[in-house]
Protein backbone atom coordinates (compact mmCIF):
# COMPACT_ATOMS: atom_id res chain seq x y z
CA UNK A 1 0.00 0.00 0.00
CA UNK A 2 1.16 4.16 -0.96
CA UNK A 3 0.85 6.40 1.35
CA UNK A 4 -1.23 8.84 -0.71
CA UNK A 5 -2.09 12.36 -0.09
CA UNK A 6 -5.44 11.06 1.13
CA UNK A 7 -4.25 8.57 3.36
CA UNK A 8 -2.02 10.92 5.09
CA UNK A 9 -5.23 13.55 5.66
CA UNK A 10 -6.78 11.09 6.78
CA UNK A 11 -4.32 10.02 9.07
CA UNK A 12 -4.08 14.01 10.40
CA UNK A 13 -7.66 13.35 11.65
CA UNK A 14 -7.61 10.71 13.61
CA UNK A 15 -3.60 11.38 15.25
CA UNK A 16 -3.52 15.21 15.45
CA UNK A 17 -4.85 16.94 18.53
CA UNK A 18 -8.12 19.06 17.46
CA UNK A 19 -6.75 22.32 17.80
CA UNK A 20 -3.99 21.46 15.01
CA UNK A 21 -4.27 22.78 11.36
CA UNK A 22 -5.32 20.08 9.27
CA UNK A 23 -3.51 19.83 5.90
CA UNK A 24 -6.45 18.69 4.42
CA UNK A 25 -8.82 21.83 5.86
CA UNK A 26 -6.14 24.33 3.91
CA UNK A 27 -6.80 27.76 3.58
CA UNK A 28 -5.50 26.91 0.20
CA UNK A 29 -3.20 29.37 -2.00
CA UNK A 30 -3.24 32.86 -3.29
CA UNK A 31 -2.72 31.20 -7.01
CA UNK A 32 -5.19 28.17 -7.92
CA UNK A 33 -2.42 25.05 -8.21
CA UNK A 34 -3.48 21.23 -8.44
CA UNK A 35 -3.09 18.75 -5.64
CA UNK A 36 -0.36 16.29 -5.62
CA UNK A 37 -0.64 12.52 -5.76
CA UNK A 38 1.52 12.05 -2.52
CA UNK A 39 2.26 14.87 -0.52
CA UNK A 40 0.45 17.20 1.36
CA UNK A 41 -0.15 20.81 0.68
CA UNK A 42 2.45 21.40 4.03
CA UNK A 43 4.98 19.26 2.47
CA UNK A 44 5.24 20.84 -0.52
CA UNK A 45 5.52 24.30 0.77
CA UNK A 46 8.80 22.81 2.48
CA UNK A 47 10.22 21.46 -0.47
CA UNK A 48 9.29 24.62 -2.35
CA UNK A 49 10.84 26.42 0.11
CA UNK A 50 14.28 24.12 0.56
CA UNK A 51 14.48 24.45 -3.44
CA UNK A 52 14.30 28.06 -3.59
CA UNK A 53 17.42 30.39 -4.13
CA UNK A 54 16.77 32.66 -1.19
CA UNK A 55 16.82 29.43 1.21
CA UNK A 56 20.69 28.30 -0.90
CA UNK A 57 21.67 31.77 -0.14
CA UNK A 58 21.43 31.38 3.57
CA UNK A 59 24.17 29.19 3.87
CA UNK A 60 26.81 32.19 3.58
CA UNK A 61 24.43 34.58 5.68
CA UNK A 62 25.71 35.75 9.29
CA UNK A 63 24.24 34.18 12.18
CA UNK A 64 26.44 36.09 14.46
CA UNK A 65 30.24 35.46 13.34
CA UNK A 66 30.51 36.34 9.68
CA UNK A 67 29.91 33.45 6.87
CA UNK A 68 33.00 31.82 6.38
CA UNK A 69 35.36 32.88 9.14
CA UNK A 70 35.03 29.04 10.58
CA UNK A 71 33.86 25.62 9.26
CA UNK A 72 31.92 24.99 12.90
CA UNK A 73 30.18 28.18 13.48
CA UNK A 74 26.53 28.68 12.39
CA UNK A 75 25.15 30.63 9.54
CA UNK A 76 21.69 31.28 8.45
CA UNK A 77 20.83 27.82 7.09
CA UNK A 78 22.27 25.82 9.64
CA UNK A 79 20.32 27.74 12.38
CA UNK A 80 17.08 27.88 10.49
CA UNK A 81 17.08 24.03 10.00
CA UNK A 82 18.03 23.45 13.81
CA UNK A 83 15.01 25.87 14.30
CA UNK A 84 13.25 23.34 12.13
CA UNK A 85 14.08 20.25 13.57
CA UNK A 86 13.14 21.85 17.42
CA UNK A 87 10.45 23.13 16.30
CA UNK A 88 9.30 19.61 14.64
CA UNK A 89 9.91 17.72 17.70
CA UNK A 90 7.87 20.37 19.79
CA UNK A 91 4.82 19.86 17.21
CA UNK A 92 4.69 16.41 17.73
CA UNK A 93 4.92 16.55 21.15
CA UNK A 94 1.81 18.80 21.16
CA UNK A 95 -0.04 16.70 18.24
CA UNK A 96 0.14 19.50 16.05
CA UNK A 97 1.23 19.55 12.28
CA UNK A 98 4.95 18.91 11.94
CA UNK A 99 4.74 19.63 8.07
CA UNK A 100 3.15 22.95 8.84
CA UNK A 101 5.52 23.82 11.60
CA UNK A 102 8.39 22.62 9.56
CA UNK A 103 7.65 24.94 6.50
CA UNK A 104 7.28 27.68 8.93
CA UNK A 105 10.92 27.39 10.38
CA UNK A 106 12.72 26.54 7.05
CA UNK A 107 11.31 29.66 5.60
CA UNK A 108 11.62 32.09 8.64
CA UNK A 109 15.10 33.69 8.05
CA UNK A 110 14.61 34.28 4.05
CA UNK A 111 14.08 37.55 4.10
CA UNK A 112 17.37 38.42 6.50
CA UNK A 113 19.42 40.73 5.30
CA UNK A 114 23.52 39.64 5.37
CA UNK A 115 25.44 40.45 8.24
CA UNK A 116 23.02 39.73 10.78
CA UNK A 117 20.92 41.84 12.73
CA UNK A 118 23.26 44.48 12.46
CA UNK A 119 22.79 44.46 8.94
CA UNK A 120 18.72 44.38 9.24
CA UNK A 121 19.31 47.34 11.62
CA UNK A 122 21.69 49.36 9.17
CA UNK A 123 18.93 48.52 6.38
CA UNK A 124 16.03 49.76 8.75
CA UNK A 125 18.02 53.03 9.12
CA UNK A 126 18.25 53.68 5.24
CA UNK A 127 14.60 52.78 4.98
CA UNK A 128 13.62 55.40 7.61
CA UNK A 129 15.80 57.84 6.01
CA UNK A 130 12.56 57.50 3.32
CA UNK A 131 10.01 57.12 5.60
CA UNK A 132 9.82 53.13 5.49
CA UNK A 133 11.46 50.59 7.17
CA UNK A 134 12.88 46.84 6.86
CA UNK A 135 11.98 44.26 9.04
CA UNK A 136 13.33 40.70 7.84
CA UNK A 137 9.90 38.55 8.78
CA UNK A 138 7.84 40.90 6.27
CA UNK A 139 11.13 40.48 3.62
CA UNK A 140 10.19 36.86 4.19
CA UNK A 141 7.17 37.14 3.29
CA UNK A 142 7.89 39.38 -0.04
CA UNK A 143 10.62 36.59 -0.51
CA UNK A 144 8.01 33.80 -0.89
CA UNK A 145 5.13 36.17 -2.81
CA UNK A 146 7.03 38.13 -4.68
CA UNK A 147 10.73 37.46 -5.56
CA UNK A 148 11.07 34.52 -5.68
CA UNK A 149 10.82 33.26 -9.53
CA UNK A 150 10.03 29.17 -9.63
CA UNK A 151 6.43 29.17 -11.37
CA UNK A 152 5.24 30.48 -14.91
CA UNK A 153 1.88 31.94 -13.94
CA UNK A 154 2.28 33.35 -10.72
CA UNK A 155 4.94 34.89 -8.68
CA UNK A 156 6.70 34.23 -5.48
CA UNK A 157 6.41 29.74 -4.38
CA UNK A 158 2.76 30.15 -4.04
CA UNK A 159 2.95 28.76 -0.44
CA UNK A 160 -0.16 28.53 1.26
CA UNK A 161 -1.56 30.85 3.50
CA UNK A 162 -1.13 28.90 7.12
CA UNK A 163 2.96 29.20 6.40
CA UNK A 164 2.42 32.97 4.51
CA UNK A 165 0.18 33.62 8.02
CA UNK A 166 3.26 31.73 10.17
CA UNK A 167 5.65 34.31 8.59
CA UNK A 168 4.10 37.41 9.02
CA UNK A 169 3.31 36.61 13.14
CA UNK A 170 6.46 35.06 13.91
CA UNK A 171 7.86 36.96 16.80
CA UNK A 172 10.69 36.56 19.81
CA UNK A 173 12.76 38.72 21.51
CA UNK A 174 14.48 40.08 18.72
CA UNK A 175 11.43 39.49 15.96
CA UNK A 176 8.49 41.78 16.67
CA UNK A 177 5.72 42.30 13.57
CA UNK A 178 5.40 46.39 12.96
CA UNK A 179 1.83 45.36 12.97
CA UNK A 180 -1.77 43.89 15.51
CA UNK A 181 -3.21 41.16 13.80
CA UNK A 182 -7.31 40.31 14.61
CA UNK A 183 -6.76 36.57 14.91
CA UNK A 184 -3.88 35.28 16.95
CA UNK A 185 -1.28 32.97 14.95
CA UNK A 186 -2.20 29.11 15.09
CA UNK A 187 -0.54 27.04 17.42
CA UNK A 188 2.06 25.77 14.61
CA UNK A 189 3.60 29.24 14.11
CA UNK A 190 4.08 29.89 17.66
CA UNK A 191 5.72 26.72 18.39
CA UNK A 192 8.12 28.16 15.44
CA UNK A 193 8.28 31.26 17.80
CA UNK A 194 9.92 28.88 20.41
CA UNK A 195 11.73 26.91 18.02
CA UNK A 196 13.86 29.62 16.82
CA UNK A 197 15.07 31.02 20.31
CA UNK A 198 15.95 27.94 22.11
CA UNK A 199 17.28 26.77 18.82
CA UNK A 200 19.29 30.49 18.87
CA UNK A 201 20.40 30.53 22.41
CA UNK A 202 21.61 27.08 22.65
CA UNK A 203 23.90 27.16 19.25
CA UNK A 204 25.05 30.30 20.57
CA UNK A 205 25.69 29.13 23.67
CA UNK A 206 27.47 26.36 21.76
CA UNK A 207 29.63 29.14 19.14
CA UNK A 208 30.27 31.24 21.95
CA UNK A 209 32.31 28.25 23.94
CA UNK A 210 34.23 26.76 20.69
CA UNK A 211 35.26 30.41 19.87
CA UNK A 212 36.44 31.33 23.51
CA UNK A 213 34.14 34.09 23.27
CA UNK A 214 33.67 32.95 27.09
CA UNK A 215 34.34 30.58 29.07
CA UNK A 216 32.49 27.56 30.89
CA UNK A 217 33.29 28.23 34.61
CA UNK A 218 31.83 32.01 34.15
CA UNK A 219 28.86 31.28 31.91
CA UNK A 220 27.85 28.19 34.59
CA UNK A 221 26.95 30.67 36.59
CA UNK A 222 23.64 31.62 34.26
CA UNK A 223 20.80 29.38 36.36
CA UNK A 224 19.88 27.52 32.98
CA UNK A 225 23.50 26.85 32.25
CA UNK A 226 24.07 25.49 35.66
CA UNK A 227 20.76 23.05 35.26
CA UNK A 228 21.86 21.88 31.81
CA UNK A 229 25.62 20.97 33.53
CA UNK A 230 23.74 19.45 35.97
CA UNK A 231 21.92 17.11 33.54
CA UNK A 232 24.91 16.91 31.25
CA UNK A 233 26.99 15.16 34.55
CA UNK A 234 24.77 13.27 34.91
CA UNK A 235 24.41 11.53 32.35
CA UNK A 236 28.09 11.44 30.98
CA UNK A 237 29.81 11.86 34.38
CA UNK A 238 31.96 14.12 36.05
CA UNK A 239 34.99 13.45 33.51
CA UNK A 240 33.55 15.41 30.53
CA UNK A 241 36.52 15.86 27.28
CA UNK A 242 36.78 19.81 27.12
CA UNK A 243 36.21 19.25 23.45
CA UNK A 244 32.58 18.03 23.64
CA UNK A 245 31.16 20.09 26.67
CA UNK A 246 30.20 22.81 24.28
CA UNK A 247 27.50 20.66 21.89
CA UNK A 248 26.76 18.09 24.76
CA UNK A 249 25.78 21.55 27.23
CA UNK A 250 23.60 23.05 24.39
CA UNK A 251 21.95 19.98 23.69
CA UNK A 252 21.44 19.41 27.62
CA UNK A 253 20.06 23.08 27.79
CA UNK A 254 17.89 22.49 24.22
CA UNK A 255 15.83 19.13 25.98
CA UNK A 256 15.68 21.67 29.50
CA UNK A 257 13.65 24.15 26.96
CA UNK A 258 11.73 21.91 24.76
CA UNK A 259 10.38 19.74 27.86
CA UNK A 260 9.75 22.93 29.40
CA UNK A 261 7.48 24.65 26.75
CA UNK A 262 6.10 21.13 26.21
CA UNK A 263 4.70 20.96 29.77
CA UNK A 264 3.76 25.20 29.64
CA UNK A 265 2.10 24.59 26.64
CA UNK A 266 -0.33 21.51 27.83
CA UNK A 267 -1.20 23.13 30.89
CA UNK A 268 -2.10 27.19 29.13
CA UNK A 269 -4.17 24.91 26.65
CA UNK A 270 -5.88 23.23 29.52
CA UNK A 271 -6.51 26.18 31.73
CA UNK A 272 -7.81 28.45 28.57
CA UNK A 273 -9.80 25.56 27.46
CA UNK A 274 -8.54 25.11 24.12
CA UNK A 275 -10.67 22.55 21.94
CA UNK A 276 -10.30 24.23 18.74
CA UNK A 277 -8.70 25.86 16.42
CA UNK A 278 -11.11 28.50 16.24
CA UNK A 279 -10.68 28.76 20.23
CA UNK A 280 -6.56 29.03 19.45
CA UNK A 281 -7.54 31.68 16.61
CA UNK A 282 -9.91 34.05 19.33
CA UNK A 283 -7.43 33.62 22.23
CA UNK A 284 -6.01 36.62 22.57
CA UNK A 285 -2.53 35.67 23.58
CA UNK A 286 0.09 33.43 23.44
CA UNK A 287 -0.30 29.91 24.44
CA UNK A 288 2.39 28.24 23.56
CA UNK A 289 4.63 29.61 26.38
CA UNK A 290 8.14 28.61 28.69
CA UNK A 291 7.05 28.42 32.15
CA UNK A 292 7.79 31.98 34.47
CA UNK A 293 10.70 30.50 35.63
CA UNK A 294 12.93 29.45 32.92
CA UNK A 295 11.73 32.72 30.68
CA UNK A 296 13.17 34.83 33.89
CA UNK A 297 16.28 32.21 33.21
CA UNK A 298 16.66 32.47 29.71
CA UNK A 299 16.33 36.48 29.91
CA UNK A 300 19.49 36.04 32.35
CA UNK A 301 21.19 34.17 29.32
CA UNK A 302 20.44 36.18 26.73
CA UNK A 303 21.79 39.26 28.74
CA UNK A 304 25.01 36.94 29.56
CA UNK A 305 25.46 36.35 25.73
CA UNK A 306 24.63 40.29 24.85
CA UNK A 307 27.45 41.12 27.08
CA UNK A 308 29.86 38.54 26.07
CA UNK A 309 28.68 37.98 22.85
CA UNK A 310 26.72 39.48 20.61
CA UNK A 311 28.16 42.98 21.36
CA UNK A 312 32.03 41.73 22.54
CA UNK A 313 34.76 43.73 20.72
CA UNK A 314 35.28 40.81 18.04
CA UNK A 315 31.82 40.71 16.89
CA UNK A 316 31.48 44.41 17.09
CA UNK A 317 34.02 45.17 14.25
CA UNK A 318 32.24 42.87 12.01
CA UNK A 319 29.25 43.88 12.51
CA UNK A 320 30.03 47.59 11.95
CA UNK A 321 32.47 46.21 8.88
CA UNK A 322 29.02 45.11 7.88
CA UNK A 323 27.02 48.24 8.69
CA UNK A 324 28.73 50.69 6.83
CA UNK A 325 28.76 48.17 3.50
CA UNK A 326 25.20 47.71 3.68
CA UNK A 327 24.71 51.71 3.66
CA UNK A 328 26.75 52.36 0.94
CA UNK A 329 25.26 49.87 -1.40
CA UNK A 330 22.22 51.20 -0.25
CA UNK A 331 22.87 54.61 -0.86
CA UNK A 332 24.65 53.96 -4.42
CA UNK A 333 21.56 51.89 -5.93
CA UNK A 334 19.83 54.97 -4.64
CA UNK A 335 21.47 57.35 -6.17
CA UNK A 336 22.77 54.88 -9.58
CA UNK A 337 19.07 52.91 -10.29
CA UNK A 338 20.58 51.97 -13.93
CA UNK A 339 23.34 49.94 -12.52
CA UNK A 340 20.75 47.38 -10.85
CA UNK A 341 20.56 44.03 -12.14
CA UNK A 342 18.02 43.21 -14.85
CA UNK A 343 15.95 40.90 -13.11
CA UNK A 344 15.21 44.21 -10.46
CA UNK A 345 14.95 46.46 -13.29
CA UNK A 346 11.74 45.22 -14.17
CA UNK A 347 10.44 46.44 -10.40
CA UNK A 348 11.42 49.65 -11.18
CA UNK A 349 9.72 49.83 -14.69
CA UNK A 350 6.24 48.12 -12.96
CA UNK A 351 6.60 51.18 -10.68
CA UNK A 352 7.64 49.42 -7.36
CA UNK A 353 9.51 52.27 -5.04
CA UNK A 354 12.67 52.58 -5.85
CA UNK A 355 13.86 52.30 -2.05
CA UNK A 356 12.28 48.88 -2.13
CA UNK A 357 13.68 47.95 -5.28
CA UNK A 358 17.06 48.27 -3.70
CA UNK A 359 16.15 47.33 -0.19
CA UNK A 360 15.57 44.07 -1.84
CA UNK A 361 18.26 43.78 -3.96
CA UNK A 362 20.50 44.26 -1.22
CA UNK A 363 18.42 42.14 1.60
CA UNK A 364 19.14 39.03 -0.60
CA UNK A 365 22.60 39.47 -1.02
CA UNK A 366 25.08 37.12 0.76
CA UNK A 367 27.95 38.38 2.83
CA UNK A 368 30.47 37.96 0.21
CA UNK A 369 28.68 39.22 -2.41
CA UNK A 370 27.62 42.34 -0.64
CA UNK A 371 31.77 42.63 -0.03
CA UNK A 372 32.19 42.09 -3.63
CA UNK A 373 29.29 44.61 -4.83
CA UNK A 374 31.29 47.15 -2.06
CA UNK A 375 34.56 46.59 -3.52
CA UNK A 376 33.08 46.86 -7.25
CA UNK A 377 31.20 50.28 -6.32
CA UNK A 378 34.17 51.61 -4.25
CA UNK A 379 36.04 51.73 -7.83
CA UNK A 380 39.03 49.84 -5.89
Amino acid sequence: MLATRKHIEQRELTTLAPYAVKSGKSAGRVYSDSENGFRTCFQRDRDRIIHSKAFRRLMEKTQVFVAGEGDHYRNRMSHSIECSQVSKGIARGLLLNEDLAEAIALAHDLGHTPFGHSGEAAMDECMRESGLHFEHNEQSLRVVESLETMYPHCPGLNLTKEVLDGLLKHRTPFDRPKMEFAQSAHLEAQVVDLGDEIAYMSHDLDDGLRASMFGFHDVSRVILVARADERMRKKYGSEIPRSVVPVRLSSALMHLLVEDVLKETARNLEAHTVKTLADVRAYHGILVQFSTDVRAGLTELRDYLMKHYYFSERVNEQSTRGRRIIRDLFHFFIEHPEKLPENFQKFLDDGTQKETVVKDYIAGMTDGYAEKEAVKISGK
